[in-house]
C-alpha cells in the first residue's frame, strides 16, 4: 500500500552509501512536485529550491526573475526582507542562483529554528512573489537619466567587458546551436533591452510551477512531514496540475567544423585567445560520465607534466595555457576545451592543427599509468574532502539535481565510489577507446578573442 504524507506519495528510500545517509523521494499527487528529503549526521541544516528554466533567448529574464522572487511575497512584502532576515539570522548560507538549464534558491543554517524561518521565507518567495514592476525596472532594466540601468543589467554590461567571460561564453554555447543552451541565462545587454514586463511575468507563470520544480532538504533531524504539511496546505493543493517542462534534448551534431571569431578590448596586446571546444558524448547527468571525463581532462591538463598541457607550453604558440580550458558540467552534454592565451591571429590555424595533431598522437601512445593513476586519486580525494565554503547539503544536491531531473534513482547517481571502481577496471581494459573517439569528432569550434 502506498505511503501517503500530505497529499505527497513516497516513493522509495535508499541508502546513500558515499555520504553515510539515508535519503527519502516524495512526489505531491495533485501537481507533481517533488521533495527529496536527506538525513545525514551533520550539524547544519539545508534545503534548495530548483525550477527548471531553459532560456528561449537572451533577454536575461530568469536572472531577472532570480532577483525579483526574492524582493517580496504575499507573506512577506518588504522590498528586502532577506536582509531584514540575515540582520538576526545565524543563517550560514543563503543564495539564489541562474545556471544555463535551471534557477535554484539554496540556503543553510546550523539552528534548526532559524532554518524553519529561511524556509518559510523562501518558499513563500518562489510561489507567492509579488513581481513589482518597480522591482522588475529596479532590479532589471529601465531607462534612466544616462541611457538603460537595472542591477542585472549593469552586473551583465560590466560581465560583456571582461574578454575571459566573452571567451568562457562563446565558447562553450556556440556547440549548443539550437539549443537552450546556445542563450545566455544571465543576459545579453543588446537583448535585454527588448525584455518587456508582461513577458517577464508570463515566464514566471510558465516555469515557476510546482510540477517544474524539485525540493532538497538535508540535515540530522529535518522535520519533512511538518515541511510537506506546509507545502501541501498553504501552496499546493489549491493549483492547477500543470504538465513538468521537458528536460533538454541532445545538441543536433555539426557536420563540419564551425568558427566563431569575438572581438574585444584587450588591453595593450595584438595577442588574442584561442580555443578549441568539443561536444563530448558524456552528459553530465550520467555519474560514470562525470566522472570519466574529470579523469580524462584531468590527465591531460592536471599540470606542467602531464601530456596535452606539456606540448601546448613547449609549442610556444602562446604565453600560457587558457583559463577556460577544461570540462564544465553546467550542460546537458559535456563540453571539453583546450587552449592558450598570448596567441597571435596568425598562428591561430597553427594551434588548432597542432592541438590536434597532439590530442591524436596521445590517443595513438596512451597516456602513461602513473599520470591515470594520479588523476584517479585526485578524483577519488576530491570525492571523499569537506570542501569549505559550501553547505555538504549543496555539494550532494549538486550532484543529484541532473540525475533526479531526468527520473533516475538518486541512490544510483550519487554513487561515484562505485563508478570510480567501474571507472579503474575499464582503464585496464580499454584506456585508449574514449580518447581516441573523442578527437575524432567533428563537433568543435574555435574562437579568437582580440
Amino acid at each position: 500500500m502506498d505511503e501517503m504524507i500530505h497529499g505527497f506519495r513516497k516513493l522509495y528510500s535508499c541508502h546513500l552509501d558515499d555520504y553515510k545517509a539515508e535519503g527519502v523521494l516524495y512526489r505531491h499527487v495533485r501537481t507533481g512536485m517533488e521533495v527529496f528529503s536527506v538525513t545525514a549526521d551533520d550539524s547544519e541544516y539545508f534545503f534548495s529550491y530548483a525550477f527548471r528554466t531553459l532560456p528561449e533567448d537572451s533577454t536575461g529574464v530568469f536572472h531577472i526573475l532570480e532577483h525579483t522572487v526574492l524582493s517580496g511575497s504575499r507573506k512577506y512584502p518588504g522590498r528586502d526582507p532577506f536582509s531584514a532576515l540575515d540582520s538576526h539570522s545565524c543563517n550560514s548560507y543563503m543564495n539564489a542562483l541562474t545556471c544555463p538549464d535551471r534557477t535554484l534558491y539554496p540556503a543553510a543554517s546550523p539552528v534548526k529554528k532559524d532554518f524553519d524561518n529561511i524556509f518559510s521565507l523562501y518558499t513563500d518567495s518562489v510561489f507567492h512573489p509579488l513581481l513589482r514592476r518597480e522591482d522588475f525596472e529596479k532590479e532589471g532594466i529601465r531607462v534612466g537619466r544616462e541611457g538603460f540601468e537595472g542591477v542585472v543589467f549593469n552586473e551583465m554590461r560590466g560581465d560583456t567587458l571582461q574578454c575571459e567571460s566573452i571567451a568562457s561564453s562563446v565558447s562553450k554555447r556556440a556547440l549548443f546551436t539550437g539549443s537552450p543552451y546556445f542563450y545566455s541565462s544571465g543576459g545579453d545587454v543588446r537583448q535585454m533591452i527588448g525584455l518587456s514586463w508582461e513577458s517577464y511575468l508570463e515566464t514566471y507563470e510558465k516555469y515557476y510551477n510546482p510540477a517544474n520544480c524539485r525540493l532538497f532538504l538535508y540535515g540530522r533531524d529535518i522535520d519533512t512531514a511538518e515541511k510537506l504539511r506546509l507545502l501541501d496546505e498553504e501552496y499546493l493543493r489549491d493549483r492547477e496540475p500543470l504538465r513538468t517542462l521537458p528536460c533538454v534534448c541532445d545538441t543536433v551534431r555539426w557536420q563540419k567544423p564551425e568558427r566563431q571569431t569575438v572581438l574585444c578590448q584587450a588591453a595593450g596586446s595584438d595577442k588574442g585567445e584561442f580555443i578549441l571546444s568539443f561536444l563530448t558524448e558524456g552528459h553530465s547527468y550520467d555519474s560514470y560520465d562525470n566522472i570519466f571525463v574529470s579523469v580524462l581532462v584531468d590527465a591531460l591538463l592536471g599540470g606542467p607534466a602531464n601530456p596535452l598541457y606539456s606540448a601546448l607550453l613547449e609549442s610556444r604558440l602562446g604565453s600560457e595555457l587558457s583559463e577556460q580550458s577544461g570540462m564544465s558540467a553546467d550542460f546537458n552534454e559535456i563540453p571539453f576545451s583546450v587552449g592558450m592565451g598570448g596567441v597571435r591571429e596568425e598562428d591561430a590555424g597553427r594551434l588548432e592543427d597542432f592541438i590536434l595533431s597532439t590530442l591524436k598522437k596521445i590517443a595513438q601512445e596512451g597516456i602513461e599509468k602513473d599520470i591515470l593513476e594520479a588523476s584517479v586519486r585526485r578524483q577519488e580525494f576530491l570525492l571523499q574532502e569537506v570542501s569549505g565554503g559550501i553547505p555538504n547539503g549543496l555539494r550532494i544536491f549538486l550532484k543529484c539535481i541532473r540525475g533526479w531531473e531526468r527520473g533516475l534513482r538518486l541512490d544510483e547517481v550519487l554513487s561515484s565510489s562505485s563508478c570510480l571502481k567501474k571507472l579503474r577496471s575499464d582503464w585496464k581494459e580499454r584506456p585508449r577507446l574514449y580518447l581516441s573517439e573523442a578527437v575524432n569528432k567533428k563537433d568543435r569550434t574555435r574562437e579568437i578573442k582580440t
